[in-house]
């Protein structure tokens, strides 16, 4: 019990330590607010620095979002290049030897692509271009 009692009070110190109680604590703290209130005559300043940071951003995502489109486009150019080069192995494989239902490699390539644009389709919808 005497460790807590102990704990408490050295959170309270800690909390209420620093407060400024000293004589005239009132013209401190109006003070302050005078400096506030000098401050807000920089409200125009403070939303153009606003306005500047926003284009700032919206040109920084914007330039993510088409950086993010690329690699999209790139790893499904890797995936076509892939299952053009290796579509005799994976049509053997899908049919085994039946001929007759063998597709051709364009027809695979474009399933391969439908997967994958579903599978980014989270991504893709997020880039400024489909909005």
């Amino acid at each position: 019990m005497n460790s807590d009692d102990d704990q408490l009070d050295a959170r309270l110190r800690g909390l209420i330590g620093t407060l400024d109680a000293r004589a005239g604590f009132e013209s401190r703290v109006m003070e302050r607010v005078d400096a506030l209130a000098t401050r807000a005559d920089n409200r125009e300043d403070l939303r153009a620095q606003f306005e500047r940071r926003r284009d700032w951003l919206r040109r920084r995502l914007a330039r993510e979002a088409w950086t993010n489109g690329l690699m999209i486009a790139g790893i499904g150019a890797a995936a076509g290049a892939l299952v053009w080069r290796f579509a005799p192995e994976i049509r053997h494989w899908w049919l085994i030897g039946d001929p007759a239902a063998a597709l051709d490699p364009l027809q695979l390539g474009g399933f391969s692509y439908l997967v994958l644009f579903g599978i980014l389709w989270p991504l893709l919808r997020n880039l400024p271009l489909l909005r």
